[in-house]
């Protein structure tokens, strides 16, 4: 995630798109098939209910941040000529999309997480290998 961070703030990376992006994906998708995670977006559905104004401060400081993190790494590779993307924001949602899948269903519904985290790795490499396909 560092790497990810540093290519996102600075546009200077000692990695090749690939790896900041197999970084990126790696732990995100391994937080959120944590215990910690899956606990806390269950309680957090219910608390959302009863009190709506935490939505946007969990967004803001969750999954709002992590999108304009992987955007800014894909806005720094598209300037660099590694990928030809329209949009970053919508080219961080695509392959986040790619990495996340059905897992987090899965994850709540299932109640079986050790499929998903066994797959983490495989679910991450295949999303850059689709989405650089589209890309490049």
């Amino acid at each position: 995630i560092e790497a990810a961070q540093r290519l996102a703030a600075t546009g200077a990376s000692d990695e090749p798109l690939i790896e900041t992006l197999r970084a990126f994906g790696l732990g995100i998708m391994n937080f959120l098939a944590s215990d910690v995670a899956v606990g806390f977006y269950g309680a957090l559905s219910a608390e959302i209910r009863r009190h709506p104004e935490l939505s946007r401060a969990f967004w803001d400081l969750g999954p709002g941040r992590t999108r304009a993190n992987l955007a800014g790494v894909m806005a720094v590779a598209a300037d660099r000529g590694d990928i030809t993307i329209d949009d970053p924001v919508l080219a961080a949602e695509a392959i986040f999309g790619l990495w996340l899948g059905f897992s987090q269903l899965q994850l709540i519904l299932d109640g079986g997480p050790e499929q998903v985290r066994s797959s983490v790795a495989d679910r991450v490499d295949r999303g850059i290998e689709i989405f650089l396909r589209a890309h490049r």
